[in-house]
């Protein structure tokens, strides 16, 4: 029953046990609905939850952040290959945050919420960090300007873990260059890469033509 409710947010944790939960939200960043699923007082509790929920502005959301960030000097100082890079996460952050309050923002729990966001992206570590470093800034932004009393980000520990200067995301500018500049074999063996999607050791095992 609780699939026709408009909002309810479903989050799954994993005991001390081993056993796995799901609480459920009246919405994200929402009270908690104690209730049992598929119960008429799980329709009940949600509909009393949501009766006198403010309606955020649009000058109370994170859509609105995100606006005023990317209008900022701050951001327009930015390299445009940098704002480029930027606008591709940031498109990303606007869907599945945009209408987040900034009250939320303020809230225990805020946290947790973008780092679970964070990790249904962990197969790819550093994409998935970049997502985060880039909502952190929007954010840090925001507090210096005092829209928010916090950035729940700030000290976010990295999903990948490489000190290298070699180990680093390709950003969309640099595969752009090397596709435009680069010399003929290794922009050859990149259009394999990104064409096929392949592992670096199935790529490099690839038969060749003499």
């Amino acid at each position: 029953m609780e699939a026709k409710l408009v909002g309810v947010h479903k989050v799954k944790a994993k005991l001390k046990s081993g056993a796995e939960v799901t609480y459920y939200y009246a919405w994200r960043g929402g009270p908690k609905i104690e209730a049992k699923p598929g119960t008429k007082a799980f329709v009940q509790e949600f509909a009393r939850l949501t009766r006198d929920r403010p309606q955020p502005t649009e000058q109370q959301t994170i859509g609105w952040l995100i606006s005023e960030y990317q209008a900022s000097a701050d951001y327009q100082k930015l390299r445009a290959s940098t704002r480029r890079d930027y606008e591709r996460i940031i498109g990303a952050i606007r869907i599945k945050f945009g209408t987040f309050p900034l009250a939320a923002i303020e809230a225990k729990g805020a946290r947790k919420v973008f780092l679970n966001w964070r990790d249904t992206m962990r197969d790819t570590p550093r994409s998935a960090d970049l997502h985060i470093v880039v909502l952190a800034r929007v954010l840090s932004w925001a507090k210096d300007r005092e829209d928010i009393a916090r950035n729940p980000l700030e000290g976010v520990d990295k999903l990948h873990e490489g000190g290298s200067r070699k180990d680093v995301i390709w950003m969309p500018s640099q595969l752009r260059k090397l596709l435009d500049e680069g010399v003929s074999h290794l922009v050859a063996v990149a259009k394999v890469a990104l064409w096929t999607m392949q592992r670096q050791g199935d790529i490099l095992t690839m038969p060749t033509i003499a």
